[in-house]
């Protein structure tokens, strides 16, 4: 691999189901531990970044799930956003307000 190349990852994308909530709790600071009965997982991504599997899964022009990287697990899904999950190498990330934190998946809320 030369050094213009970079890796393309297989990124798993979660929608959670309490996103605005966790999303407030974001802007106030807190990163907290996500329990793992909210998240619905929704595709896998072929990206470079979470930034890119993130373009990749909002509706711009189009309806997301028709994106050629993006294999959907489910049909009429919302955009991704703040408060949602990305899971990348096994390290597990919320969607912030300005970019990512990684966070805990937890059993119980």
């Amino acid at each position: 691999m030369d050094n213009d190349t970079k890796e393309v990852l297989v990124i798993e994308i979660f929608h959670n189901l309490n996103f605005i909530d966790f999303g407030f709790k974001l802007l106030d600071g807190e990163v907290p531990d996500i329990p793992k009965e909210l998240l619905e997982k929704v595709a896998d991504v072929k990206a470079e970044s979470l930034e890119a599997a993130f373009c990749l899964t909002n509706n711009i022009e189009n309806n997301w799930t028709a994106n050629e990287e993006v294999t959907a697990v489910r049909e009429q899904i919302r955009s991704t956003s703040m408060g949602d999950v990305m899971v990348s190498n096994g390290i597990t990330y919320i969607v912030a307000d300005c970019g990512f934190k990684k966070v805990n998946l937890v059993d119980k809320t």
